[in-house]
């Protein structure tokens, strides 16, 4: 057995030695080199207190995710995607230009040492300003029709104010806060929930998103009562110059009102009766505005 293993050891090893150059010239024509281009790596921001310590905001130019080239072995290289990689830029770093430089790095070790990493643009840029703020009323406004023979009588938001603060040139484009609330087919009063819309001088929305907000939505009231379209009577009082008198009709608009309330309570009112229409003295035609 000795003899036979030990017959002809040279072609053997030889053998052996060609089979194992064979196996890798194979492998390594399977698993050259290669490179690969991965996006959207997202940046992450660190130490922006050395911004907003200084009463200011940012706002990112350049450089909210990044791109970079791996070179490795194929069949690591090729598996690679965004989420093998962490970027940072350290924003107490930033130069003169508002640049700071975007470090990338593979979170694997394994991975860290297979391939080698080069930025495509490494540099974040971004806007500096001063922090501004403002409170504002929060307003309610109603869309749609509530249910034939109803309507809203009052509306109501808690909390009823808000406070914008951000870039001082955004802040100051938002001129009011809204809440807007869908009552069609409503016959009864609701509470409700709903986002807050910011507006400019122009009623165009401002978008919120480079903006901070105290809170983003409040609880709404919406109070829905039923209606009657009752008639106006106007009553004058007192008597006109000597030598005048009220001659026809007195003319008023308008001549009915709708008015709304409790069932019980509208079912008592048939009229309102405005009785303060003074015209004592009074020797010409005149028009008067009243508060019903």
């Amino acid at each position: 057995m000795k003899e036979k293993i030990l017959k002809n050891w040279g072609l053997k090893l030889m053998a052996v030695l060609l089979a194992f150059l064979v196996w890798f010239l194979v492998a390594n024509i399977e698993d050259y080199t290669v490179t690969k281009t991965i996006t959207g790596i997202p940046v992450e921001i660190l130490n922006e207190n050395a911004i907003t310590d200084q009463d200011m905001v940012y706002d990112i130019v350049q450089g909210k995710t990044v791109d970079v080239k791996v070179e490795g072995r194929r069949s690591v290289v090729e598996k690679l995607t965004a989420e093998d990689f962490t970027a940072s830029a350290d924003l107490s770093e930033l130069s003169i230009t508002n640049s700071v430089q975007i470090t990338v790095d593979a979170t694997s070790s394994a991975v860290r040492k297979e391939v080698a990493i080069s930025i495509v643009d490494s540099m974040m840029k971004v806007a500096i300003e001063e922090r501004g703020e403002k409170k504002l009323p929060i307003s309610v406004v109603t869309s749609g029709q509530t249910q034939e023979g109803y309507a809203v009588v009052s509306t109501a938001a808690t909390p009823n104010m808000v406070t914008v603060s951000g870039a001082a040139s955004l802040v100051k484009d938002v001129k009011t806060v809204q809440v807007a609330i869908d009552v069609e087919g409503l016959n009864t009063s609701i509470t409700t929930s709903g986002e807050l819309v910011l507006l400019d001088a122009d009623g165009e929305k401002v978008d919120p998103e480079k903006l901070s907000l105290s809170l983003t939505s409040v609880a709404v009231n919406i109070s829905i009562q039923k209606t009657k379209e009752v008639p106006i009577k106007v009553t004058p009082v007192g008597t006109v110059a000597e030598g005048y008198s009220i001659s026809g009709d007195i003319e008023y608009q308008p001549t009915t009102i709708l008015i709304a309330g409790d069932a019980a309570d509208l079912r008592n009112v048939n009229e309102i009766n405005i009785g303060d229409i003074d015209v004592t003295d009074k020797n010409a035609n005149y028009e008067v505005t009243v508060d019903i």
